[in-house]
């Protein structure tokens, strides 16, 4: 079984892929949402959410096996407009994780306070603090996993390996209570 992490916004689709069973990560990475001829938003989501379902298959997984996957919830900035527009971002990215993996995938909205508290990462500290602490959380947890390329990591990828995290640790304790 697989945990799929999911950071969006309306640039970028931040993913990580992680064992569901002891948190190992598999894959992360980014797709950029502001391709030129990819069409408007919607089919860039959908399209991108495509590129990450091939990922795990040339790894040798059935998109089946993804059960859970934790996506950041909408930040409630200071314009409402922003965040309105975050906000159907992330529905897009939901629907378009469910029809691309299959039914049996439970998606999570997770705050960035909550899915970092899961983690064991601080929630400390002001926005670029905890930035930091979730950098430095997720370089720990590939530093562990020499076959990942931390060269290619961003903030986004960080961020969707600990919500990856989260979702699969947040799951395994509901399903023991």
């Amino acid at each position: 079984m697989i945990s799929l992490g999911l950071d969006v916004s309306e640039l970028r689709l931040g993913w990580a892929f992680v064992s569901y069973d002891d948190q190992r990560p598999l894959a992360l990475g980014v797709e950029d949402l502001r391709k030129r001829d990819g069409g408007y938003l919607e089919e860039q989501v959908i399209t991108a959410m495509r590129d990450v379902r091939d990922r795990l298959r040339a790894l040798g997984h059935d998109p089946e096996e993804v059960v859970v996957a934790g996506i950041e919830s909408a930040y409630h900035g200071p314009s409402i407009k922003r965040t309105i527009a975050h906000a159907g971002v992330i529905g897009m990215a939901t629907v378009a994780a469910q029809v691309t993996f299959g039914r049996q995938l439970v998606c999570m909205p997770l705050g960035a306070d909550e899915w970092r508290a899961a983690c064991g990462i601080s929630n400390a500290g002001k926005r670029e603090e905890k930035k930091a602490a979730a950098w430095a959380w997720a370089m720990d947890r590939l530093s562990e996993y020499p076959d990942d390329d931390p060269e290619t990591f961003s903030q986004d990828a960080a961020d969707a390996l600990g919500l990856a995290t989260a979702a699969a640790l947040l799951t395994e304790k509901r399903e023991a209570a």
